[in-house]
This record gives C-alpha cells, structure tokens and sequence, in this order.
C-alpha cells in the first residue's frame, strides 16, 4: 500500500507500505474433498484440499500441511504439501481397502482437520471367488428331496466382499436337477 500524506491538497509525502498474514494464529480453517461418499476402491481418485488461514481470514503461503489415514491401503500422492498463494494445499488420495477412512490434515500451530470418506468395494471388479457347501457335503440322493446347499463368495479385485450383487445360478449340463433360485443376491458377508 502506499500512504500519501497531504497539506493544503499537495502531496507532501508518500511511503509504501505493508502488511502480512499472521502467522501467530495460523491455522487450517478447512478441509474439502471433490467427493466424500460411494469412492470405489482402487478406482476412484479424491482431490483433497486444505486450507490454512490466520484468525482474520488473510491466506499463510509456504505452510507445510501433512496429510495421513486411518485406511492400511490409503495413498496420498504427496504426504507433505506447501500451500500456495492462496493458503491452499491439495493433495489426491486413494485406497483399496474399503471401509469408512477418516483422513487428517495437520499444519502450523498443531492445527488439524479431518474428513471421512466412505470407500466402498469396487463393483465392477465383481466376481466369485469360490462356491462351496456349508454342510461340505456335495452328493445327494437323486429322490426329489435330498438337497446339496451352496454358497458362493463375491469380492472384488482387492478382496473386499460385495453386499448386494446379484450372482445368477445355472446347471450345466441341464438335468432333471434344479436350482431353488436362478439369481440370489449376496449378502453384508458378499455371501449368495
């Protein structure tokens, strides 16, 4: 800024000058992600940004923000990121371990905020894993009553079960078997 001091409408003198951000109460104001909810595991990419600001609400540039999670499988692109002009550092994230992650950013004067992000199993990684009776019994009396109960296992890519996906059954080669249903949905367990 500059500051002109006059007398009788003349500019007398002038000088410049400035003011900066206090540093002193800097902290980070904010945490923001691009999307918070249904992030599918191994395929989406979260943009997360902080932002670090002093009690009056002036942008701190060059402050270190550290990024961390509660997620084994979590990835930050960087674990530390400066921020800029604007007082915002930004950073993505991703994981293959689905489960409610809570991430944290902390900065200057141990200041911290977190965010939850909800990833959820990859659905179009989908598949069965292994079919299997739980009695482990796999003969039965052809008599129109004997029964052979099984259970087939969905996960996708990274191991996590599949709730609700809908796994259809089929006997090969047709015979006067049948199955109780053609297409059973799994369960919390990822189990149809």
């Amino acid at each position: 800024y500059v500051v002109t001091a006059e007398v009788n409408g003349n500019p007398e003198n002038a000088e410049t000058v400035n003011f900066t951000a206090d540093a002193g109460s800097a902290a980070i104001r904010t945490l923001t992600a691009n999307k918070t909810d249904d992030i599918a595991a191994g395929r989406d990419t979260i943009t997360l940004t902080a932002t670090v600001q002093d009690a009056s609400g002036h942008p701190i540039a060059n402050a270190n923000v550290n990024w961390s999670s509660d997620n084994t499988s979590g990835n930050f692109s960087e674990t530390t990121t400066a921020t800029d002009a604007q007082g915002q550092a930004i950073v993505t994230f991703s994981g293959t371990l689905a489960q409610v992650t809570t991430v944290t950013a902390s900065s200057v004067n141990d200041s911290e905020k977190t965010i939850q992000l909800n990833i959820v199993p990859d659905q179009l990684s989908a598949k069965v894993v292994s079919i299997t009776s739980p009695e482990h019994d796999y003969d039965a009396i052809a008599n129109g009553m004997d029964a052979i109960n099984l259970t087939a296992t969905v996960k996708d890519q990274y191991g996590n079960v599949i709730n609700q996906g809908d796994v259809a059954w089929s006997l090969d080669p047709a015979s006067s078997a049948q199955l109780s249903a053609d297409t059973v949905p799994t369960n919390a367990e990822g189990k149809s």
